[in-house]
């Protein structure tokens, strides 16, 4: 006998008997007549209203009793609904058209007892009372991926979809940004389990509530900050026995990206410049700083190379130019089935005219100085190898100018 399932079969059971016990008893007290239109007014509110909270509330318990500290994906408790409305509308209304008032109470706890049992044969949801739940899809292999948040490249849509799936990444990210790093970190954890959807059973980048400590070396977050400086019990926590993949974004294209977005102490906030769309005058401004304190603006100015860098570098360079179909590859290629959409991308929008091709030689003579690295990588991992190149990401919406063909053919050619 599997003593485990029985206990956690058991508190689950108590619970739902004893909540339906006194769920009857209001119905039938608030509606007594025995007809067919008695029977649909308790259907109703019985199966659309009472039965989703004891779903709720049974999974729940299943799961706090295995010591998991989080609340039911929404997809599990869908599968348990459905199931349990195949077995329970018609039984119910049977019940509910037949019961007479002296019977209601030993029905209800037999209702209760029944339905508890019929949930726990639900295909797919018995595991969870041994503690072990596997919704993987069939036909997935490894998932085991991890990323390295490099700031700038996407990252937040990338751990936000991963985390919410598609559609759910601009809502949360909003709330998140708001009230999300105020809270205590047992506190974001609960919230962080309990609610995340799919197969998906890590939280990446600047979502986890352990890399939302600031780093000692660089003083930006955790998440922000290159692997090699992290704490190494963190390190080894989060990025495990996973291949560590990240974004490798054109270095032109990504301080345009900081400036565009004008945001205060996270990336290229210049006011002055951004008023006029003076891109050169902004990105000056930026490499200067860069060379007062490369860790300024939460690391968003550090060179992408040094998040390359051993120990827990990137190993997978993933081309940020054809953002999102060269990571929605990647995740399709590991087993994941989260895919990102147009409408899940969180991009800049300010100065939407504004591209590399702007830039004149002599920035871009210092941004090559700077990210010399960056350069070599792009070169080395995807073939682009023509340092002078003025792209921008076609793939993403507002990241192109709107004459993108002519202002290819003015772009400034500095060799």
């Amino acid at each position: 006998m599997d003593l485990l399932r029985v206990r956690n079969f058991t508190a689950g059971t108590l619970a739902v008997v004893i909540a339906s016990h006194f769920w009857h008893q209001l119905l039938f007290t608030h509606i007594a007549k025995r007809s067919w239109f008695s029977a649909v007014c308790r259907l109703l509110p019985d199966q659309f209203f009472f039965a989703p909270l004891m779903t709720f509330l049974f999974l729940t318990i299943m799961l706090v009793t295995n010591g998991q500290n989080r609340f039911p994906h929404g997809h599990e408790l869908f599968r348990a609904q459905v199931s349990f409305w195949k077995v329970w509308i018609m039984s119910q209304f049977i019940l509910f058209l037949t019961l007479r008032a002296p019977d209601k109470m030993f029905f209800a706890n037999l209702t209760g007892l029944a339905w508890t049992l019929t949930l726990s044969q639900v295909e797919g949801l018995a595991p969870m009372a041994q503690g072990v739940i596997d919704i993987s899809p069939q036909g997935s292999s490894q998932k085991d991926l991890v990323l390295q948040h490099i700031p700038f490249n996407f990252g937040h849509t990338i751990a936000t979809v991963m985390w919410g799936g598609s559609g759910f990444s601009k809502w949360f990210y909003a709330l998140h940004s708001v009230a999300y790093y105020a809270l205590p970190l047992k506190a974001k954890w609960w919230i962080i389990n309990g609610s995340r959807s799919g197969e998906f059973s890590r939280i990446w980048g600047n979502l986890n509530p352990d890399l939302q400590t600031e780093s000692e070396v660089t003083g930006c977050l955790l998440a922000f900050t290159p692997g090699k400086f992290w704490p190494k019990e963190v390190a080894e926590k989060y990025f495990a026995d996973n291949q560590i993949f990240g974004m490798l974004r054109d270095p032109y294209e990504r301080l345009i990206a900081q400036f565009r977005g004008n945001l205060p102490n996270y990336g290229g906030h210049s006011p002055e410049f951004s008023r006029t769309c003076d891109v050169n005058g902004a990105l000056e401004k930026m490499l200067e700083l860069y060379q007062v304190n490369p860790y300024a603006n939460q690391c968003t100015l550090l060179p992408q190379a040094e998040y390359f860098d051993q120990p827990f570098g990137v190993a997978i360079a993933v081309d940020n130019r054809k953002f999102p179909d060269s990571a929605n590859e990647l995740l399709r290629l590991h087993g994941y089935s989260q895919q990102i959409a147009q409408q899940d991308i969180q991009h800049v929008s300010g100065c939407p005219e504004v591209w590399a091709g702007d830039l004149r030689c002599d920035v871009k003579a210092k941004v090559q100085e700077v990210y010399k690295r960056d350069f070599e990588l792009l070169c080395q991992k995807f073939g682009y190898c023509n340092w002078d190149e003025s792209v921008c990401i076609e793939g993403v919406k507002e990241m192109c100018p709107s004459n993108l063909e002519q202002r290819r053919e003015n772009a400034t050619h500095c060799q």
